[in-house]
């Protein structure tokens, strides 16, 4: 039997407007989420105290 998956940390910015290149721009809001498949999601939301959702 054998088992593939991911697992990738993910953080997100939230900005007005996309920048130009070479340019700045003001972030209002940041997320981080953990992104994978099913099994090994569920596997590691079992061992950690946070709320998940789906």
């Amino acid at each position: 039997m054998h088992c593939f998956s991911y697992l990738a940390a993910t953080h997100t910015l939230h900005v007005d407007n996309y920048p130009k290149i070479n340019y700045g721009v003001e972030v209002h809001a940041t997320d981080r989420f953990m992104a994978g498949d099913g099994p090994l999601i569920s596997s590691r939301a079992r061992t950690i105290p946070t709320p998940m959702m789906m």
